[in-house]
């Protein structure tokens, strides 16, 4: 535009040197050869000074009415540049200046010229700052150009008729002007400019100005109406995001100036409506205004609007632009008004979408009024006032929308004060509302600066919809537990009241969320029933939740004041808190308990609970995932509470009851209960019952029905012959246990129509104490007391005790047939006994007792006294196992234990029965509350997790003399008669010397010594002239074997066990048996069965069943040892026959080996006299067969032997006692 304003300047020029020289040439050279010269010499002047291409048609001088100069169809161009026509161009010299021969122009006209002007690319890369500048530049050069030229050209008139501009792309028109008319008047001292015209552009544009040449003052107005600015935006920003659709504006100044680098101007217009496009999306400008002021001052400028306002969008705003290019700086600062935010919002990001911080800003803020904003910025240059860092925002917003990042959250109705300073966005006091939820007292931080860690803070109290909370929470709440926690809730309902906090950076957002007040309605997957809350606070803060004093529901289940925190770390640890009564409703939570694996498994002896628990306090804190962790303190109680469990036979109830319970302890009180066929009321505590009872302590009164009474005998392992009669009421029962410690129990108990009875016991490792033991009704007053531990025994007895209150209190009495009366105790120190005493009188009848023993021993009738250190038996009879026994005597306490002194008799014993008098060891039970809860006890009886105790009762050390008599004793299949004993008794060892007593006739003294179950036995059988008829019949059990009279002495010893006291037996026996018969003996018939057999001649011989072998004498002498009987010595003399064996006899295996030379006389004879020559060989010589028996006695065999075999010492023997020769005689085979 500069270039194409200084080619009308040089053509308005040469115009003038042109009218000189054609007016000339026309006037002194009229021919045609000369106008042709004169034309070519006016194109090549033109062409030489211009550039530019000048063509013609004519030229025309006419003198009338005044000297001028026509030029017709002026062709003015430029190649690729422009190119310029006009029908005519008219110069009037001036007149006296041309008569003069001065070629002084007095105006100059241009009638409808046609212009088209080829539009150039706009520069890219030209910086604002040097925009403005070149505007300034080109500005100062009109000046001084006009300045220039109207003194060159004095009082030239420039005149423009109907002219026409076509700005061209390509060849076609891009812009149009028309109707063009002005006129310029170069007055030397105040050259002036008028122009009007018409486009399609705009509806018309007007400028008048003028210019003093000596002081460079200027003046003007310009107008501009009803611009339509689309097809400029169009064309000089084709890319632009934001489009102009459609417009219109009038623009109206007026500028003067004081000289150079000075002007001033103010300007107003008018903006009816813009419709701008951006996205697909209208945006309208409506009812828009503008005023203000343009100063410069040398290298300073300040640009002023005193008023920028629109309808659409509603807002007015003032401002100041103001740079120094010597400094340098510049410096805007704006002041808005009544601004509707929403609809600047679009036209901000339609205009300025493409800055950064217009986007950013405007991304948070939607929709609003703000009443009054500022903006200050300030750089160094005009683009430094489009960043972000170099400005300063202050505003207030009313009733609008702002959008929280991060969370995405949608405010409505936002009011509060925002200030944008060094990039960042900061909201104070702001309050607004999404969807149901409202904010207020709000401060929020962004920062709106590019890069990592960007400050984003922001603080809020909120009176919030809890609908809309989790998905704000899901996109700011980084901990995966507790989103998954949230994920679970569905269908929430509710309100709450807080305070969230989310900061400090938009690349990690920490939420902190305090919540004064709420009310929450959910269904939480992991709860058996909705869950309705109110009430209480609610925190959460990195990797911890909070809930304090909530109340709510829970199904059935009303919760009061509770408190709960869950923080995350390693390991997920709950801590619930309440201090007010909730009610849990166990009929539906129990159920949902057990669906947790590891819940079930600390629950896992408790199969049911139903009913309803009062937590009244609650404390309780610890790893979620173990339990047995957990330390808590709980206070409440129950109703209507019921319970299945491992430890229990059956369904236990409790009406009602209190409770409190620690991780250690668990108390309970006045818990009315039912299980089985029995009611009580408890109060008591344990301990350590979470882990492993250690202490229990129980107060208990009530009725114990049938099927509690042996459950509970059965739990203890009671004996059949201990347990009490059903149903039996009990008060006043209190007991105490403790693992390392004492277990005691008392108790008052009845049974139903029975007597009375009071019990106090005390129990540890050390003792057992039965402090009173009462039993009392019409019949009955008796009182009685244990003490036993390892070092002391006490036991007393006072008053009477008959069988028919017995009767009325066991269930069986197998004790009592009779009474006990008197008045009875002793105290006996194991460590000192002899400081043990006694005293008082005692009578018992029809006592039976059995405890360890295979067959009872009834007390038929005793009396007792004692005084001092001595227990005096008046007299005692006792059945036991079909004998009678008779005890009297003393039982002294002495320094070594207890002294016995005391006569037994019998009328008969048995050692078997008097050896294995004691059941064989059962394991017996021990207190069950040794174990724990844990393992469940079996009421079982003979259960194996029950062991008896390893601490073994204190043994009493006795010592003395018992004299024991006897009718009868019996030892297997042996039994003496008319026994005398005296036992003597020292601790562990006892001897036993028999002074009179006979086994099957045979006198019989020795003595039996026994030390820790070994035996050392010593006897000497001693018989004379004894019958032994009864004899044999009573040793081996059978009659008619033999007569005569036997002699039997001997001295026989033992040592051992039980087992083996046979295979230890020695010692020598030697037998004499005179005058008499064998009638039956097996081992003889056997033998003379074989020497029958090898006789060739049949001999007569007497027949031993009918009429019994005689003999004159047996005799038999052996020894033993090592379980084996050596006969040295055996003879058969008779008058038949004689025999001799000598051999050994296996006691323990009852085996035989003997050798045996038999002569029976007459059959032998026979023999010997029937063969020649033989008989007077063996004349008066004895002859002997011998034979071998060996084998099971009862059973033994018997081979003929040959001479041979027989050995020399042998017949030797029977040589010397015979005293005859003898003669082997091998039998006949």
């Amino acid at each position: 535009m500069v270039k194409l304003s200084k080619t009308a300047l040089w053509l308005t020029g040469i115009s003038g040197i042109l009218l000189m020289v054609a007016v000339s040439c026309v006037l002194l050279f009229p021919s045609q050869g000369l106008l042709e010269k004169i034309n070519r010499k006016i194109t090549e002047e033109f062409r030489l000074k211009t550039g530019y291409e000048l063509q013609y048609k004519s030229l025309d001088l006419s003198l009338f009415p005044s000297p001028h100069v026509v030029f017709r169809k002026i062709h003015i161009s430029s190649p690729g540049l422009f190119d310029t026509e006009m029908p005519s161009l008219t110069v009037v010299p001036r007149l006296l200046a041309f008569i003069r021969g001065n070629a002084e122009i007095a105006s100059i006209r241009c009638e409808a010229p046609q212009t088209n002007l080829q539009l150039v690319s706009m520069p890219q890369s030209e910086t604002q700052s040097e925009t403005i500048a070149s505007h300034l530049q080109a500005q100062e050069d009109v000046v001084a150009f006009l300045a220039g030229l109207a003194s060159k050209l004095p009082d030239l008139q420039i005149f423009i008729a109907d002219g026409r501009l076509n700005l061209m792309e390509k060849d076609k028109p891009r812009f149009q002007f028309h109707d063009i008319h002005g006129s310029i008047h170069l007055s030397p001292e105040r050259p002036k400019v008028e122009v009007q015209c018409k486009s399609d552009l705009f509806e018309a544009i007007s400028l008048n100005a003028w210019l003093d040449t000596k002081t460079l003052k200027s003046q003007g107005k310009f107008s501009l109406t009803r611009l339509t600015p689309q097809k400029l935006t169009h064309y000089f920003f084709p890319y632009a995001n934001c489009q102009v659709k459609g417009g219109q504006a009038d623009f109206e100044a007026t500028f003067e100036s004081s000289g150079p680098q000075m002007i001033q101007s103010h300007f107003r217009g008018k903006i009816p409506y813009l419709d701008l496009l951006q996205n697909g999306e209208d945006i309208f400008l409506k009812g828009g205004t503008f005023e203000g002021t343009v100063q410069r001052n040398g290298d300073q400028l300040d640009v002023a609007f005193s008023r920028l306002q629109f309808d659409t969008p509603r807002g007015s705003l003032t401002g100041k632009y103001f740079r120094d290019a010597r400094i340098p700086l510049a410096r805007l600062d704006l002041d808005g008004k009544d601004i509707d935010a929403a609809a600047l919002r679009k036209v901000a990001l339609a205009l300025g979408g493409n800055n950064e911080a217009i986007s950013k800003v405007f991304t948070i803020i939607r929709a609003g009024d703000v009443p009054l904003i500022t903006c200050v910025a300030q750089g160094k240059t005009l683009s430094d006032l489009k960043k972000l860092d170099h400005m300063v925002i202050n505003g207030r917003m009313i009733d609008g929308t702002i959008l929280v990042p991060k969370i995405d959250l949608e405010v409505q109705k936002a009011n509060g004060e925002v200030l944008i300073s060094e990039e960042i966005l900061e909201g104070k006091n702001l309050e607004g509302v999404a969807g149901k939820s409202f904010g207020r007292e709000g401060k929020l931080i962004i920062g709106l600066m590019k890069g990592d860690n960007t400050p984003f803070h922001l603080d809020i109290l909120l009176d919030a919809d809890l609908v809309q909370l989790p998905p704000i929470l899901e996109r700011v709440v980084k901990s995966d537990a507790f989103l998954r926690e949230m994920r679970l809730m569905k269908e929430i309902q509710g309100r709450a009241v807080g305070h969230l906090v989310l900061g400090e950076s938009l690349d990690a957002v920490k939420t902190d969320l305090d919540i004064q007040s709420f009310n929450l309605s959910s269904n939480y997957q992991r709860l058996p029933s909705p869950l309705h809350i109110q009430g209480g606070t609610f925190g959460y803060h990195g990797n911890e939740v909070t809930v304090q004093s909530a109340s709510g529901t829970l199904g059935k289940s009303a919760l009061s004041q509770v408190s709960v925190a869950v923080r995350w770390g390693n390991e997920t640890r709950l801590e619930v808190t309440s201090s007010s009564r909730s009610r849990i409703d166990l009929d539906a939570i129990y159920p949902w308990l057990l669906t947790h694996p590891v819940v079930k498994r600390f629950l896992k002896h408790f199969e049911s609970m139903k009913g309803v628990l009062l937590v009244d306090s609650l404390n309780m804190k610890g790893p979620v995932l173990r339990p047995g962790d957990w330390v808590f303190q709980a206070e409440g109680g129950v109703e209507n509470f019921s319970m299945n469990s491992s430890f229990l036979p059956g369904l236990l109830t409790v009406k009602k009851g209190r409770f409190e319970a620690d991780a250690e302890k668990l108390s309970f009180f006045d818990c009315s209960a039912r299980i089985l066929d029995s009611s009580f009321v408890v109060t008591g505590s344990l301990d350590g019952y979470t882990k492993g009872l250690r202490a229990a302590d129980l107060s208990v009164s009530g009725e114990l029905g049938t099927e509690g009474n042996r459950y509970i005998s059965d739990l203890i392992h009671l004996p059949d012959t201990f347990r009490l009669r059903s149903p039996l009421q009990f008060s006043q029962a209190r007991f105490a246990w403790n693992l390392n410690g004492d277990t005691s129990f008392s108790a008052q108990m009845s049974p139903k129509d029975g007597p009375k009875m009071g019990i106090e016991v005390l129990h540890n490792r050390l003792k057992l104490n039965i402090k009173k033991l009462v039993v009392k009704d019409d019949a009955s007053d008796a009182s009685a007391s244990l003490l036993l531990s390892e070092g002391e025994f006490d036991i007393s007895f006072a008053g009477g005790l008959k069988k028919s209150s017995v009767d009325r209190l066991l269930l069986r009495n197998p004790f009592f047939t009779g009474a006990v009366e008197g008045s009875f105790e002793t105290q006996f120190s194991l460590d000192a006994p002899l400081n043990s005493k006694a005293g008082g009188q005692l009578h018992i009848e029809g006592f039976q007792y059995k405890d360890g023993l295979k067959k009872p021993a009834v007390i038929e009738r005793a009396d007792l006294s004692a005084v001092g250190n001595q227990i005096h038996v008046k007299s005692s009879q006792v059945s036991w196992g079909g004998s009678l026994l008779n005890f009297q005597g003393n039982v002294d306490f002495s320094a070594q234990g207890l002294l016995l002194n005391m006569d037994v008799s019998a009328d008969s014993l048995d050692w078997d029965q008097i050896r294995y008098m004691k059941e064989e060891s059962l394991p017996t039970a021990r207190p069950i509350l040794t174990k724990s809860l844990s393992e469940p006890p079996s009421p079982r009886r003979g259960d194996e997790s029950f062991q008896a105790d390893t601490k073994k009762k204190p043994n009493l050390t006795l010592q003395g003399l018992l004299n024991v008599k006897a009718g009868k004793f019996t030892y297997g299949k042996l039994t003496w008669q008319d026994v005398a004993t005296r036992v003597f008794l020292q601790g562990d060892e006892a001897r036993v010397e028999f002074t009179k007593g006979s086994l099957c006739g045979i006198p019989t003294q020795g003595t039996i010594g026994v030390t820790s179950g070994s035996y050392h036995l010593e006897a000497k059988p001693n018989a004379k002239d004894v019958d032994i008829v009864p004899t044999l019949a009573c040793l081996w059990n059978r009659s008619n074997l033999m007569t005569g009279r036997f002699d039997l002495t001997g001295d026989l010893k033992a040592t051992g066990n039980h087992h083996d006291l046979t295979q230890s037996l020695e010692g020598n026996l030697k037998l004499t048996v005179r005058d008499g018969r064998i009638y039956r003996m097996g081992l003889l018939a056997r033998i003379f069965s074989v020497i029958n057999i090898t006789e060739i001649y049949r001999g007569k011989f007497p027949d031993l069943m009918e009429e019994g072998f005689a003999y004159d004498t047996i005799e038999a002498e052996g020894s033993l040892a090592k379980g084996k009987m050596t006969l040295k010595k055996g003879i058969i003399d008779g008058p038949y026959l004689k025999m001799v064996w000598r051999g050994t006899v296996d006691l323990q295996n009852e085996n035989l080996d003997m050798t045996v030379l038999v002569s029976p006389l007459r059959t032998v004879d026979r023999i010997i006299s029937s063969i020649p020559l033989l008989g007077n060989v063996l004349g008066g010589s004895l002859i002997a067969i011998p034979v071998r028996v060996t084998g099971n006695i009862k059973d033994p065999n018997v081979v003929p032997l040959a001479p041979s075999a027989i050995g020399a010492e042998l017949f030797g023997y029977v040589e010397r006692t015979f005293k005859l020769p003898v003669t082997l005689l091998q039998p006949f085979l």
